[in-house]
């Protein structure tokens, strides 16, 4: 019998990364498109990229990091970097406090699991 259900959840998790990873790849080739296809005059335009990316970076890094958590937090970050960027505001000190801010959440749920 855990044969039985170590098979099953082995196929399950097979075919979730499976389709993980074509939705991923879809996004990207969809943001990738969006990039070179709309040129970014209205406000529209920049909120469907930062969706459009930040839905293939949190598939991505889930993926490779093994944990949704983690690969949430990894995509505020970068989020946050581009935003920054857009407004002109990627300064040292900036990008020293968006990564203090990931990181005190990361430790805040780690103590919270325990």
């Amino acid at each position: 019998v855990y044969n039985d259900c170590v098979g099953t959840h082995a196929r399950y998790r097979h075919k979730h990364f499976l389709l993980t990873s074509i939705l991923a790849l879809f996004l990207w080739v969809s943001g990738g498109y969006f990039i070179f296809s709309v040129a970014p005059t209205t406000i529209w335009v920049i909120v469907a990229f930062f969706l459009l990316i930040s839905g293939a970076l949190f598939l991505t890094t889930s993926l490779v990091l093994g944990n949704s958590r983690h690969g949430l937090l990894a995509v505020f970050m970068i989020i946050g970097y581009l935003l920054l960027r857009l407004l002109h505001q990627d300064i040292v000190v900036n990008m020293i406090l968006l990564a203090s801010l990931t990181i005190t959440i990361e430790i805040y749920f780690r103590q919270k699991n325990k």
